[in-house]
């Protein structure tokens, strides 16, 4: 049944059982793409709890994609992390656990390998209250992307 939410390369392969994965292969808007194989797994996160602190959570059928093949913007990238409003990715499966709100500061795979990226589901008080903070909200669309206003 899960292999009915992904792409799959053609000839489509047909499932035998619940646990087996299923082969998979997905265009971004970008133009890049990803092939490997969609699984089901148990995840053990850190999320941020409203009050500035961290829980651990044991999320169980977390549905992901293993790439063996990916080409465009990531490739020879060792991994990716889907952060769009599709109900596959990364932050949408999490949704129910963290209240609606991640925020990150990515920097760019080039970059000096000391200096490291932040990722936080939940909302972080202490971030909140930053004097700094600058933020832009995004403009509520159904698609997969994250779309602001720009006047």
């Amino acid at each position: 049944p899960r292999c009915s939410l992904i792409t799959s390369p053609d000839p489509q392969p047909q499932c035998e059982s619940g646990n087996q994965s299923c082969p998979y292969f997905y265009w971004y808007g970008d133009k890049s793409n990803t092939t490997g194989d969609f699984a089901v797994e148990t995840f053990n996160v850190n999320l941020t709890t409203t009050e500035g602190g961290s829980s651990e959570y044991k999320v169980e059928n977390m549905m992901f994609g293993c790439g063996h093949w990916n080409r465009g913007l990531f490739n020879g990238a060792s991994g990716l992390l889907g952060l769009g409003r599709g109900p596959l990715s990364f932050s949408s499966q999490l949704r129910s656990l963290y209240g609606h709100s991640f925020s990150y500061c990515l920097v760019d795979r080039n970059s000096d390998t000391n200096v490291t990226s932040k990722l936080i589901f939940g909302e972080d008080k202490d971030l909140l209250n930053h004097p700094n903070l600058i933020f832009t909200s995004f403009v509520k669309e159904k698609e997969t992307f994250y779309y602001v206003q720009i006047k």
